[in-house]
């Protein structure tokens, strides 16, 4: 309870321009549905990345630099590996498709974990299939969810035209 209340009492310090602008990113009604749908794909397309720890700031620098939706980004950028299970089964399927892609396979053991001078030969032969294999992965979800979300705000639109002329 206490938590609301101090929550409400520093959501009155933000200025009414500040709530305004935090609204209008929310208000997809507002919005045109390609930008809407960019914004959510690219988030998609970022989050599928194995850039852990960096999703949230490269979603906020592109959406500023192109005048995206961050929010809506942001939200598209949690959804493949939003949480930690879904980041092992995210990044372990990019790893298997980028093996996959570059024709290789996966000699690594636990073993090989237990000498540092192994380091680079592990990363190496780690990090190259899974950026392949996500940077493919990504680009695939991007495509789809773009165009996914697009039809769907589109008919979200016509929806909410339709019952406003009733």
């Amino acid at each position: 309870m206490k938590f609301w209340t101090e929550f409400k009492e520093e959501l009155k310090k933000v200025s009414t321009t500040e709530k305004g602008k935090i609204l209008k990113e929310l208000n997809w009604r507002q919005e045109d549905p390609q930008v809407f749908s960019k914004s959510f794909a690219f988030g998609v397309f970022i989050g599928s990345t194995p850039l852990i720890g960096l999703h949230t700031i490269i979603t906020y620098i592109w959406s500023r630099l192109f005048k995206k939706n961050f929010l809506v980004a942001f939200v598209g950028s949690c959804i493949p590996t939003g949480t930690p299970i879904q980041m092992v089964f995210t990044y372990f399927f990019a790893y298997k498709v980028g093996l996959f892609l570059l024709k290789q396979h996966s000699y690594l053991h636990f073993k090989d974990f237990k000498h540092i001078q192994n380091f680079y030969t592990i990363s190496k032969d780690i990090l190259k299939p899974l950026w392949y294999g996500s940077f493919f992965i990504a680009s695939i979800a991007g495509i789809l969810t773009y165009f996914i979300v697009l039809v769907i705000i589109i008919q979200k639109h016509k929806k909410f035209s339709d019952s406003k002329k009733l």
